[in-house]
């Protein structure tokens, strides 16, 4: 066991012997560990909260953080770009310390962490390993490292799953750059209204702008992702206020609409999406009545 020991003391910049030495079986009390634990608190409510303020606060300047299946993110100001709002809106992280560990200004903590879709159901576990250092008298994590008990996605399905996060974020933040590198040139897409039907990458960025505008609030959040090789099932709800130009007038009335949709890659991109919802609801929600002829 010396030699890990010695490149996590390289790592962590602190002197050998005192890794060696001083740290075994060096507990740090109650008051540490209460420490140590309000550390854990504050960063699930800021990665929950997708707080980048908050979640920066809570590591050195020079920090590591290491997420399953991705490179690693250095430094302060990158980690906390990975504290954006949930991609999944409603998912959320626990996590359960099981054992810290101090000597002096290093302190050193383990344990498990769960995360969950908002219908409760099991998205990722694993363990994560923390080095924390006193800095200014106050304890901010050094490295950050998480592991990932699940088995690991086949890479061809990790790049579905990219493309259509950076699809739905795209609805969200109307940054429609963020579709050329994801959505391929001979996009189709097929839904329930002909006025949302688009062809091509060009078209795609009309469909999402005319839907921003007239609903300028608009979310659309994944409630499950069943990816496969070729493609994915996405469920999704939309929600929105219409507040804004469109075919018709603005009726002010706030929507909230469940649907699927059915998506086909090529090349890591997405090529095809098949969308079906129910136009009625969405009517009724904004306000229009269903006539005889």
């Amino acid at each position: 066991m010396i030699i890990p020991m010695i490149r996590i003391a390289k790592i962590l910049a602190i002197p050998t012997t005192t890794f060696l030495f001083g740290l075994s079986g060096a507990e740090g009390g109650d008051d540490v560990d209460t420490e140590l634990a309000s550390v854990s608190a504050a960063w699930v409510k800021a990665f929950n909260a997708g707080d980048k303020a908050a979640g920066e606060s809570l590591y050195t300047e020079d920090a590591m953080f290491f997420i399953p299946n991705q490179p690693a993110v250095k430094g302060r100001s990158a980690i906390g770009d990975t504290f954006v709002p949930n991609r999944a809106a409603e998912n959320k992280l626990t996590l359960k310390d099981k054992e810290s560990t101090v000597s002096g200004d290093i302190a050193f903590k383990w344990g498990k962490y769960e995360m969950h879709l908002p219908d409760g159901s099991l998205l990722d576990k694993g363990r994560y390993l923390e080095f924390l250092k006193k800095t200014d008298g106050k304890w901010l994590l050094h490295r950050d490292i998480y592991s990932s008990s699940l088995p690991a996605v086949p890479a061809d399905m990790a790049s579905t799953m990219e493309a259509i996060n950076t699809f739905i974020e795209v609805w969200c933040d109307g940054d429609y750059d963020k579709l050329d590198a994801v959505v391929a040139e001979n996009f189709q897409r097929i839904s329930p209204m002909e006025s949302s039907d688009a062809e091509g990458l060009d078209g795609i960025k009309q469909v999402m702008e005319t839907l921003r505008t007239a609903y300028p609030d608009a979310r659309v959040v994944a409630d499950k992702v069943d990816a496969y090789t070729g493609g994915a099932v996405v469920h999704w709800t939309f929600s929105g206020t219409n507040t804004g130009p469109g075919d018709q007038p603005p009726t002010g009335q706030a929507v909230k609409l469940q649907g699927l949709t059915t998506i086909a890659m090529e090349d890591g991109k997405i090529a095809e999406e098949y969308v079906r919802f129910d136009v009625l609801s969405w009517m009724e929600q904004l306000g229009y009545t269903l006539q005889a002829p």
